[in-house]
């Protein structure tokens, strides 16, 4: 107990070797810093493994979000529908147009955006939906898709966390407009920073292209328009390149890692492991248990015993900032609900089987000092052994 007492285990943790250290030093010597073949080979590779015809490398998730928005023509009065139930760059990006965040609901078991409430919450300004794929948990596209194709909407497929993740045989990514990734070194995969646009339309990725690059024309060079400079360095592209080589490893092992993490907390009535659909894989860039009562306590014990656990998301429309610039105007209770529930604990794929098995045993523990000490009536007689 006392060696268990002593472990530290990490939400996050990039899984890496020496190919990467190899590669990213070749850059460095080589002297080319700057956007160049390893962010064309970074591309190539990307658009292979999801199954599309274009991407768009840039510095950051963030930036991906906010390029194809600007591509696509977003402006003031015009409406995207989110999640609240996201990072607050998925609305951040929205925002960035001076356009307006229409938040929706989630799914109760999937956590990802309600195909339900999406239909509720168009209007005639409506122009896009942006759907995020929770936690590598890929989003109900077949029912998203025919939404947006009835209401001629764009779809702007979040997969920041869920690259590799698959819906109904297809790999997320491929089935909206465009899509975006995040290489955040929380990631499944890790570039430090870091983001990866995906689009099957050319002059669409022509243009963000072009955006990326401070509104350079790709054939004459001059500045056409405004633009931005979100280029991805070749050292980001270089470690991409590695990390793409691995991927499927890492992926397995994070797979293999909630597999046994489910197996065992499923013994618990008091919390509720994270959903797959049958016709899903889940990346698990995040494992998230429900817990509807003692949550928090629960999060403080964790933390307290070394095991690094954290709550993915608060919803964005109670956040200061979104509260007060476009107020408390939405009907969310599945989010509400759940953000008071979701608790993600370790799942990386550098976690020991010594380690899983501390957090199981943590979460049990846990759970058995919550059990109520049963009174012993007067009188009766007690056996000391």
């Amino acid at each position: 107990m006392n060696k268990k007492k002593s472990i530290r285990i990490s939400l996050g943790a990039p899984y890496y070797d020496k190919n990467e250290v190899q590669r990213v030093t070749a850059v460095l010597k080589s002297g080319w810093l700057t956007q160049g073949p390893q962010v064309q080979e970074f591309e190539k590779k990307v658009a292979e493994y999801i199954g599309v015809k274009h991407a768009i490398a840039v510095f950051n998730g963030t930036c991906a979000l906010h390029t194809i928005l600007f591509a696509l023509g977003i402006k003031n009065g015009d409406e995207v529908l989110v999640p609240s139930f996201t990072y607050v760059a998925t609305a951040n990006a929205v925002v960035y147009q001076n356009a307006q965040p229409v938040f929706v609901d989630i799914d109760l078991k999937t956590l990802n955006i309600a195909p339900k409430d999406i239909e509720k919450k168009i209007t005639k300004h409506t122009k896009g939906v942006i759907c995020v794929h929770y936690g590598g948990l890929p989003a109900n596209m077949e029912a998203i898709s025919n939404i947006s194709k009835e209401h001629d909407l764009f779809v702007i497929e979040d997969a920041a966390e869920a690259i590799g993740s698959i819906y109904k045989g297809i790999r997320v990514g491929s089935f909206g407009t465009a899509a975006v990734f995040s290489f955040h070194a929380q990631k499944v995969i890790t570039t430090g920073e870091g983001g990866v646009i995906t689009t099957n339309d050319g002059d669409l990725a022509d243009r963000c292209r072009e955006i990326r690059d401070h509104g350079r024309d790709l054939k004459t060079k001059r500045f056409v328009c405004l633009g931005y400079n979100y280029r991805m360095t070749e050292m980001q592209a270089a470690l991409g390149i590695e990390q793409l080589n691995k991927i499927e490893t890492i992926i397995q092992r994070r797979i293999a890692n909630a597999n046994y993490l489910t197996k065992h907390l499923s013994a618990l009535n008091e919390i509720t492991p994270p959903f797959v659909p049958p016709d899903t894989r889940h990346t698990f860039m995040l494992y998230t248990i429900r817990v509807p009562q003692n949550r928090d306590a629960l999060l403080k014990f964790l933390n307290a015993k070394g095991i690094e656990s954290k709550i993915y998301f608060n919803p964005v429309h109670l956040e200061p900032y979104y509260a007060q610039a476009f107020g408390r105007q939405w009907s969310l209770p599945t989010t509400e609900a759940m953000s008071k529930q979701v608790l993600s604990v370790p799942v990386h794929a550098k976690l020991t089987h010594e380690e899983l098995d501390w957090i199981i045993e943590c979460v049990f523990n846990f759970y058995a000092k919550q059990q109520p000490k049963k009174e012993i009536p007067i009188g009766t007689e007690i056996s000391l052994g």
